[in-house]
């Protein structure tokens, strides 16, 4: 009775395949899989669940899409959930071998999906806060007592910065050279990030 019963349910998915093109098709995982988390996103709501092999997954009913989640992340769960401008962002909890907890920022325009790995520092319990001001998503995430880093989505795109407390060495310095007094700008710890690695590339 079960095979009758699966084909019989109306629901559906869709799904990139290997060449990137979706494809439609009955969601058996729509009756087998394991809900783990449904939170409303975009008008409708998205769902965290793992099929029997135990791989988590994502589905965006506003579309009807299914997202698999990579097969190395586990203890998943969804932290923040919500649409900024033209993306749905969704953040997730979702550790690994080699760093617990790290969180995983998700973009979905359209049918295309795109990843982050936000890591502020590898087994730092600190939780990660979200907010949203002006259409501009952040994330922030302690890294000690005195650091702290700060992801933020704008434009389409995600900047990384490092947050720490001001001081002396972060004031504009002067230096003499050659008789004339040239001013400079403040002086870069060793784990700041450099300019170029502001704009992170997607992880997948």
């Amino acid at each position: 009775m079960l095979v009758p019963l699966l084909l019989a349910l109306p629901a559906c998915s869709q799904q990139r395949s290997a060449d990137g093109t979706l494809k439609r098709q009955l969601d058996l995982q729509e009756a087998l899989a394991f809900v783990h988390q449904d939170v409303p996103l975009a008008g409708n709501h998205l769902v965290l669940r793992s099929s029997l092999g135990g791989r988590f997954e994502l589905k965006f009913y506003d579309r009807q899409l299914v997202a698999p989640l990579d097969a190395q992340w586990k203890r998943v769960r969804i932290v923040d959930a919500r649409v900024v401008g033209k993306d749905a962002l969704v953040l997730l909890r979702a550790d690994d071998a080699e760093c617990a907890p790290a969180y995983r920022l998700l973009q979905l325009r359209d049918y295309r999906v795109r990843s982050w790995t936000l890591v502020a520092s590898c087994n730092q319990e600190e939780a990660m806060a979200v907010d949203e001001d002006g259409g501009m998503w952040r994330a922030r995430q302690a890294r000690n007592r005195l650091n702290a880093m700060v992801w933020t989505w704008r434009g389409g795109e995600l900047e990384a910065r490092l947050e720490r407390p001001a001081s002396a060495y972060d004031s504009p310095r002067t230096v003499t050279r050659g008789g004339d007094r040239e001013g400079r700008g403040p002086r870069r710890d060793h784990d700041e990030l450099p300019d170029w690695a502001r704009w992170l590339p997607p992880a997948g």
